[in-house]
């Protein structure tokens, strides 16, 4: 029985008059007003805020101390991730934040009052000084977030130093995905300045959908107007020697019967895709039965660039056991040319610089032929298997008894 001066507990379904919430569930009680939820709301952020700040002020003495070496982490936003679960710019940011608040009493006790979101905080407490801590904690309040980073942005003074650095960072990642691909980068404000101008423009000249009636989202206006400036460059250079966009198609399919046809590196695409891409594209033949049509034996040591785009659909990159990699990479005489070697599909493999360097100066070599199975042999007698792609529909792709 519960002593007479405490109140029963009601359990999980009591109402919080304050929070407007159930407070065993957290669910939003159905019959509060809605000022009642509002005002639950706030103070449940406040709440929040003040315990993110005593959060930060953990994450400073920890960092202080370097408690994180004592747990073989690298750092302490790494140290956060594997112990708080987040992701790392969430560790990064409150890292950064702990570390800046250190000497920013104002703006601490704005963001503990919760007169601060973490999304306002974190850009002043970037810029704001000693000096300036006391008038960014009183104004910071009446600013969105996005203004507090304006605000941060116009007080960041950026060094000649910090310049070079933001150029040399600059970077465009291209990664293909299963049905297409992702592009990311980066780039200094003048560059993306450039970048986000003509893109805008072309994508803004864009006009309605003819069968809908509307226009497309803006994001795929901007994806369609970087496409429309490849394409460009692609039709004002003809020479096949420059960057061409590889299409492989049974010619069955493009006459109108079965078949498959895949764009190079990426994989399998739609028969009207294919049919769509031939309709203006420069087609070689290629008659595979047993091969030989782009064999070229002693006739000329440096392939074809035929043979290359066969090879590269092939290999489908580096094809030393474990590597894979797609760039830098350079078709490789199994038997070297020196020594008698053909230029024929069987003879070249593709290498990576590194690997193609194991196979000249590091003592590695290489057993077998490139249409079927290849054996690496190191210098210690280690032996590793590679096989061309399982996709690749070569006339040699075919399960060969593996050397004993």
């Amino acid at each position: 029985m519960a002593p007479a001066n405490e109140p029963t507990d009601p359990g999980p379904a009591r109402l919080d008059a304050d929070a407007g919430t159930h407070s065993g569930t957290g669910q939003p009680c159905s019959d509060c007003p809605p000022e009642q939820l509002v005002e639950g709301l706030l103070c449940s952020h406040r709440a929040m805020t003040a315990a993110h700040r005593r959060l930060l002020d953990l994450v400073a003495e920890l960092d202080r101390r370097e408690v994180w070496r004592a747990e073989g982490a690298p750092s302490m936003v790494s140290w956060l991730m594997a112990r708080c679960k987040v992701a790392y710019p969430t560790a990064r940011d409150w890292v950064e934040a702990a570390s800046n608040l250190t000497d920013l009493p104002h703006l601490s006790s704005s963001y503990e009052r919760g007169d601060l979101s973490f999304d306002q905080l974190r850009p002043l407490a970037q810029v704001a000084q000693p000096d300036t801590d006391a008038q960014l904690a009183q104004n910071g309040p009446c600013w969105s977030a996005a203004q507090a980073q304006d605000v941060a942005r116009r007080a960041r003074r950026i060094s000649d130093q910090e310049a070079r650095g933001q150029f040399e960072s600059r970077r465009l990642c291209l990664r293909a995905r299963r049905g297409g691909g992702t592009i990311e980068g980066q780039l200094p404000a003048d560059l993306f300045a450039t970048v986000h101008s003509t893109l805008g423009r072309l994508a803004s000249a864009f006009g309605k959908d003819p069968v809908t009636g509307a226009y497309a989202p803006f994001p795929q206006r901007l994806a369609d107007a970087l496409v429309q400036l490849c394409q460009a460059d692609l039709s004002a250079h003809g020479d096949p020697e420059r960057p061409t966009v590889v299409l492989h198609a049974d010619l069955s399919l493009l006459l109108g019967g079965e078949g498959e046809a895949e764009l190079e590196c990426l994989g399998p695409v739609a028969a009207a895709t294919a049919h769509r891409l031939a309709c203006d594209a420069r087609i070689t033949v290629s008659a595979e039965d047993d091969g030989c049509c782009l064999d070229l034996g002693r006739a000329r040591r440096d392939p074809t660039t035929a043979q290359r785009r066969e090879i590269a659909r092939r290999d489908q990159g580096c094809r030393f056991p474990g590597c894979g990699y797609r760039r830098f990479t350079h078709p490789h005489h199994i038997r070297w040319w020196t020594n008698g070697g053909a230029t024929d599909l069987s003879n070249l493999v593709t290498l990576c610089v590194r690997d193609h360097h194991r196979c000249h100066e590091g003592g590695w070599n290489i057993e077998g032929e490139a249409s079927g199975e290849l054996t690496f042999v190191g210098p210690e007698g280690q032996r590793m298997i590679s096989v061309p792609s399982p996709t690749w529909k070569g006339p040699a792709n075919r399960l060969r008894p593996r050397a004993k």
